[in-house]
């Protein structure tokens, strides 16, 4: 992740062993700085405006009150690492185009496990754990969908259904935000997904999959609006999301521009066929993913069979692409 200045690039926010963060906090909510530089083992310093932040120790977590920020674009100068934080059962105080400008953004809760929360969050986005270094060396993988509208309804057994599992994906298309007397939207709003996101992540330490699905896959999310999906998978990596689906249908634009953002986090290039009519021994089969080998970490591709004699050619497609593509995973 490079910001638009030339600023910090996420080499340097990954490999620098002294991690140099600017957390913003809303009103009231300085202890969570506190937190984050315990957790880091840094010094924590105030700051009251974007100027104060400068000129600190690289060895220090620096807080500063969002409030205290007139220009949201101000917040690319500071020549850190920048996530917003926000506690949702308090006071919603998200600005959405304040975030756009940060690096990250952690949501949390007041709770007794918000340090244990917190580490998780850090060690990712900062790298020093690597979930996908390890699930590539497994020779089978398995996740568990959640496809509730509401992840709530999931987690009394989440503990249960997750036994096994290598990953969680949240099916974002899935979710259905409404409110008393009023009918769910579409798509549910950034804020909601948001929630959703956080009340995973304290459930369950298996890497999450963030999924915004289109219709023409079995999905919700129209695929009128390409910058829709962009929109949503960008917050998935500000959040510290393991991995994002990318459908390879989106322009190459939006593809490209997710890759260079990505972080920590890995990209699923995700291709579907509901049709029962493609062929995996077809050329084309071998095209879609070397396509999706572009920008993905991993390629996901999905077909539907109709007889015993295909399942044979899927299983000899496996086999020429495990044996002449060493990377990504198929």
């Amino acid at each position: 992740m490079t910001k638009s200045n030339g600023v910090m690039k996420i080499e340097e926010i990954i490999y620098n062993e002294t991690p140099r963060l600017l957390v913003l906090y809303d009103r009231d909510q300085h202890d969570i700085v506190r937190i984050i530089a315990e957790v880091l083992g840094q010094k924590y310093v105030a700051a009251e405006t974007l100027d104060g932040a400068a000129g600190q120790p690289d060895n220090a977590v620096i807080g500063l009150d969002n409030g205290a920020i007139s220009y949201s674009e101000d917040v690319r100068r500071v020549k850190r690492t920048v996530s917003t934080t926000h506690c949702i059962d308090v006071q919603d105080l998200r600005d959405e185009e304040r975030t756009s400008y940060c690096d990250y953004e952690y949501l949390y809760t007041q709770r007794q496990f918000v340090r244990r929360d917190v580490a998780r969050f850090l060690s990712f986005i900062l790298g020093q754990i690597k979930p996908h270094d390890d699930l590539k060396k497994k020779a089978r993988t398995t996740l568990l969908s959640t496809t509730f509208p509401d992840i709530r309804a999931a987690l009394p057994n989440l503990d249960i259904l997750s036994v096994g599992a290598d990953s969680v994906e949240l099916r974002v298309d899935l979710l259905q935000e409404s409110e008393m007397g009023s009918p769910s939207p579409a798509i549910p709003s950034i804020k909601y997904v948001g929630e959703e996101v956080m009340l995973l992540r304290q459930r369950s330490e298996l890497p999450m999959i963030f999924t915004t699905r289109c219709t023409r896959e079995n999905g919700r999310f129209p695929m009128d609006d390409p910058m829709l999906f962009y929109k949503y998978l960008r917050k998935a990596l500000q959040w510290g999301c393991e991995y994002i689906d990318v459908e390879l249908w989106l322009p190459e634009e939006i593809r490209t521009r997710l890759a260079a953002e990505k972080g920590s986090s890995r990209i699923i290039s995700a291709w579907h066929d509901l049709s029962g009519t493609f062929k995996w021994s077809s050329a084309e089969a071998q095209q879609l993913f070397k396509q999706g080998a572009i920008h993905g970490d991993i390629v996901k591709m999905i077909a539907l069979v109709n007889t015993t004699e295909e399942n044979y050619e899927l299983e000899y497609f496996r086999s020429i692409i495990q044996t002449t593509f060493a990377h990504p995973p198929l």
